[in-house]
């Protein structure tokens, strides 16, 4: 067999290609290999940064359509994060849909998110249905500019309800054990 050359074949496209590069930020390098693979093996294409640093180098080298931030980073919080991030964006031009991933919620952390535009707060370890979901639901925002819009003005009205029923809380007009809310009309 003089002379045969094989040629390698391509790997085949990835099914999601056209949506951008899924970016992971997280510290644990484990973590955020794992979630790559995850990710990629529903179709999407991925890169990594497992220090702030390197997030805002990975954002500048790739087509970032979402960014999957861990919420306790080395050297800053998860939703500081986000904000430098999409600010850094809007500057190019470029719309960046994030999801915060903690191991830590709360509901602090889930207005911050709210407040910060996050598309989705994930508890981590979390499943790849339930990652898949996040990722089927901003393709579809991605596609349909207008809902994008219309979700976040409903994430606007939900902050500010948030927000009162905070206040309530305070207030002592609304009493919370761990199984209900209860409202005392005598405040």
């Amino acid at each position: 067999m003089q002379g045969t050359a094989f040629a390698k074949s391509a790997a085949p496209a990835p099914e999601h290609a056209d949506f951008g590069v899924v970016l992971v930020v997280d510290d644990d390098p484990i973590w955020a290999d794992a979630c790559c693979t995850m990710i990629e093996s529903m179709g999407y294409v991925t890169a990594k940064a497992v220090t702030i640093p390197e997030a805002f180098e990975q954002l500048a080298i790739h087509d970032v359509s979402t960014i999957i931030v861990d919420y306790r980073m080395p050297g800053g919080d998860g939703i500081s994060l986000i904000y430098a991030m999409s600010g850094r964006s809007a500057l190019h031009r470029r719309k960046v849909h994030f999801i915060l991933a903690t191991a830590y919620p709360s509901l602090d952390v889930a207005v911050s998110a709210i407040r910060a535009s996050v598309v989705d707060l994930l508890e981590k370890p979390f499943t790849a249905a339930a990652l898949n979901a996040t990722l089927l639901r901003i393709r579809s925002l991605a596609w349909q500019p207008e809902a994008a819009g219309s979700l976040s003005s409903q994430l606007a009205s939900l902050s500010n309800e948030m927000r009162k029923i905070g206040s309530l809380v305070e207030a002592g007009t609304i009493s919370k054990d761990k199984n209900s809310l209860s409202y005392d009309q005598a405040n």
